[in-house]
Protein backbone atom coordinates (compact mmCIF):
# COMPACT_ATOMS: atom_id res chain seq x y z
CA UNK A 1 0.00 0.00 0.00
CA UNK A 2 1.40 2.95 -1.49
CA UNK A 3 0.50 7.06 0.29
CA UNK A 4 -1.10 7.55 -3.46
CA UNK A 5 -3.37 4.38 -3.31
CA UNK A 6 -7.11 5.12 -2.84
CA UNK A 7 -7.25 2.22 -0.05
CA UNK A 8 -4.87 4.42 1.57
CA UNK A 9 -6.31 7.73 1.52
CA UNK A 10 -9.81 6.97 2.32
CA UNK A 11 -9.68 4.18 4.43
CA UNK A 12 -6.52 3.86 6.32
CA UNK A 13 -5.46 8.05 6.69
CA UNK A 14 -9.83 8.72 6.76
CA UNK A 15 -9.44 6.25 10.28
CA UNK A 16 -6.37 7.15 11.80
CA UNK A 17 -7.20 10.98 11.53
CA UNK A 18 -10.27 10.03 13.22
CA UNK A 19 -9.19 8.36 15.62
CA UNK A 20 -6.41 10.31 16.09
CA UNK A 21 -8.39 14.01 17.13
CA UNK A 22 -11.45 11.46 18.58
CA UNK A 23 -8.77 10.65 20.81
CA UNK A 24 -7.17 14.61 21.24
CA UNK A 25 -10.13 16.47 21.35
CA UNK A 26 -10.89 13.74 25.05
CA UNK A 27 -7.78 15.35 26.30
CA UNK A 28 -6.01 12.18 25.93
CA UNK A 29 -2.52 13.89 23.85
CA UNK A 30 -0.13 11.05 24.66
CA UNK A 31 -2.66 8.26 23.98
CA UNK A 32 -3.46 10.45 20.66
CA UNK A 33 0.58 10.72 20.04
CA UNK A 34 1.05 6.89 20.78
CA UNK A 35 -1.75 6.16 18.38
CA UNK A 36 -0.18 7.72 15.02
CA UNK A 37 2.82 5.94 16.13
CA UNK A 38 1.10 2.79 15.95
CA UNK A 39 -0.48 3.36 12.85
CA UNK A 40 2.73 4.38 11.46
CA UNK A 41 4.68 1.33 12.31
CA UNK A 42 1.55 -0.67 11.20
CA UNK A 43 1.51 0.78 7.85
CA UNK A 44 5.49 0.48 7.49
CA UNK A 45 4.72 -3.09 8.64
CA UNK A 46 2.08 -3.65 6.07
CA UNK A 47 4.82 -2.72 3.50
CA UNK A 48 7.49 -4.56 4.90
CA UNK A 49 7.38 -6.39 7.96
CA UNK A 50 11.22 -7.11 8.52
CA UNK A 51 12.01 -3.59 8.04
CA UNK A 52 9.45 -2.22 10.32
CA UNK A 53 11.44 -4.27 12.93
CA UNK A 54 14.70 -2.93 11.98
CA UNK A 55 13.45 1.08 12.10
CA UNK A 56 11.51 -0.21 15.87
CA UNK A 57 15.24 -1.30 16.60
CA UNK A 58 17.14 1.83 15.17
CA UNK A 59 14.73 4.19 16.88
CA UNK A 60 15.04 2.79 20.50
CA UNK A 61 18.88 2.43 19.57
CA UNK A 62 19.18 6.32 18.98
CA UNK A 63 16.82 7.01 21.69
CA UNK A 64 19.30 5.61 24.30
CA UNK A 65 22.91 6.74 22.83
CA UNK A 66 20.69 10.41 23.14
CA UNK A 67 20.22 9.48 26.98
CA UNK A 68 23.87 8.11 27.07
CA UNK A 69 24.79 11.15 25.64
CA UNK A 70 23.14 13.29 28.15
CA UNK A 71 24.05 11.17 31.25
CA UNK A 72 28.02 11.50 30.48
CA UNK A 73 27.69 14.40 28.62
CA UNK A 74 31.82 15.42 30.32
CA UNK A 75 33.01 12.38 28.67
CA UNK A 76 31.60 12.72 25.44
CA UNK A 77 32.45 16.39 25.03
CA UNK A 78 35.17 15.98 22.49
CA UNK A 79 32.31 15.12 19.89
CA UNK A 80 34.11 11.74 18.97
CA UNK A 81 30.73 10.03 19.96
CA UNK A 82 28.79 12.00 18.43
CA UNK A 83 30.78 11.74 14.84
CA UNK A 84 31.00 8.22 15.04
CA UNK A 85 26.93 7.77 15.50
CA UNK A 86 26.82 10.07 12.51
CA UNK A 87 28.78 7.89 10.50
CA UNK A 88 27.50 4.88 11.74
CA UNK A 89 23.66 6.40 10.64
CA UNK A 90 25.15 7.52 7.26
CA UNK A 91 26.17 4.07 6.68
CA UNK A 92 23.27 2.53 7.27
CA UNK A 93 21.41 5.10 4.59
CA UNK A 94 24.05 4.29 2.35
CA UNK A 95 23.92 0.33 2.21
CA UNK A 96 20.16 0.68 1.54
CA UNK A 97 20.56 3.73 -1.08
CA UNK A 98 23.26 2.75 -2.83
CA UNK A 99 24.73 -1.26 -2.29
CA UNK A 100 23.20 -2.21 -5.39
CA UNK A 101 24.97 0.51 -7.38
CA UNK A 102 28.42 -0.44 -6.25
CA UNK A 103 27.75 -3.92 -6.54
CA UNK A 104 26.85 -3.72 -10.31
CA UNK A 105 29.30 -1.57 -10.75
CA UNK A 106 32.20 -3.43 -8.94
CA UNK A 107 31.06 -6.53 -10.80
CA UNK A 108 31.47 -4.70 -14.39
CA UNK A 109 34.48 -3.15 -13.59
CA UNK A 110 36.30 -5.86 -12.40
CA UNK A 111 34.41 -9.01 -14.04
CA UNK A 112 32.83 -10.35 -10.82
CA UNK A 113 29.94 -11.87 -9.90
CA UNK A 114 28.85 -10.60 -6.54
CA UNK A 115 25.59 -11.14 -5.74
CA UNK A 116 23.05 -9.93 -3.06
CA UNK A 117 19.29 -9.99 -4.11
CA UNK A 118 18.11 -7.10 -4.61
CA UNK A 119 17.99 -4.76 -1.55
CA UNK A 120 15.01 -2.29 -1.93
CA UNK A 121 15.48 0.55 0.05
CA UNK A 122 12.89 1.16 3.18
CA UNK A 123 10.29 3.67 2.42
CA UNK A 124 11.37 6.25 5.24
CA UNK A 125 15.56 5.58 5.23
CA UNK A 126 16.47 8.89 4.49
CA UNK A 127 13.93 10.93 6.51
CA UNK A 128 14.56 8.89 9.42
CA UNK A 129 18.19 8.46 9.29
CA UNK A 130 18.48 12.70 9.03
CA UNK A 131 15.78 12.92 12.37
CA UNK A 132 18.49 10.69 14.09
CA UNK A 133 20.91 12.80 12.93
CA UNK A 134 19.09 16.08 14.42
CA UNK A 135 18.15 13.92 17.14
CA UNK A 136 21.65 13.22 18.47
CA UNK A 137 23.14 16.97 17.71
CA UNK A 138 19.88 17.99 19.84
CA UNK A 139 20.87 15.32 22.88
CA UNK A 140 24.33 16.79 22.30
CA UNK A 141 23.12 20.05 23.48
CA UNK A 142 21.16 18.97 25.97
CA UNK A 143 17.75 20.25 23.87
CA UNK A 144 16.26 16.96 23.05
CA UNK A 145 12.96 16.39 24.06
CA UNK A 146 11.93 13.23 25.82
CA UNK A 147 15.52 13.89 27.98
CA UNK A 148 15.56 16.64 29.73
CA UNK A 149 14.87 15.06 32.55
CA UNK A 150 17.69 13.86 33.13
CA UNK A 151 19.28 17.19 34.23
Amino acid sequence: MLVNYPEFIFIFLSITLFLFFKIYNLIFYKLAISWLITASFFFYGWWNLPYSILFIFLILFNYLIGIFIIGHYRFFKQKYFLIWRFLLTLCILGYFKYINLVLTNTNELFRTFFNLQSIVSPLPISFSRFNHIAYLVDAYRCEAIGIKYLY
